[in-house]
């Protein structure tokens, strides 16, 4: 008569456990995100603040919101005419209230943004004048 194992097996583990290890966490909370270019970008910069991957999100477009940006910005017809920096730092603001975020509404310009670049990873170029 074999004798059955008495060994506990551990709980299931959740798919995203773990995917960033508290060290790194901290780390990352010290690190800038840039985000130049919301039509497509801004989804860049919600997704870096629902994964909590920096202490600073900074986002640059000097558009405003239009008709022909509806399908690619997360947004409806009330923010028709608004600018495209604060329809994402709300929509960032909702996820994560306590991430700073720095906005650039008047786009990315090399002439005054140079001391920004230390540290960016940057998802898009398309607000580069």
């Amino acid at each position: 008569m074999r004798r059955s194992s008495t060994r506990r097996q551990a709980p299931p583990r959740s798919a995203s456990a773990d995917k960033i290890t508290r060290t790194e966490q901290a780390a990352l909370r010290t690190k800038r995100v840039g985000v130049i270019g919301l039509s497509v970008g801004g989804e860049a910069a919600v997704t870096v603040a629902q994964e909590h991957l920096c202490g600073t999100l900074v986002i640059a477009d000097l558009d405003r919101l239009d008709l022909s940006n509806l399908n690619r910005l997360n947004a409806g017809c009330d923010d028709l005419g608004v600018m495209k920096t604060t329809i994402v730092a709300r929509r960032v603001a909702k996820i994560d209230p306590y991430l700073r975020v720095v906005t650039f509404a008047e786009g990315f310009n090399l002439t005054i943004s140079p001391p920004l670049l230390k540290g960016w990873i940057c998802s898009s170029r398309s607000a580069i004048p």
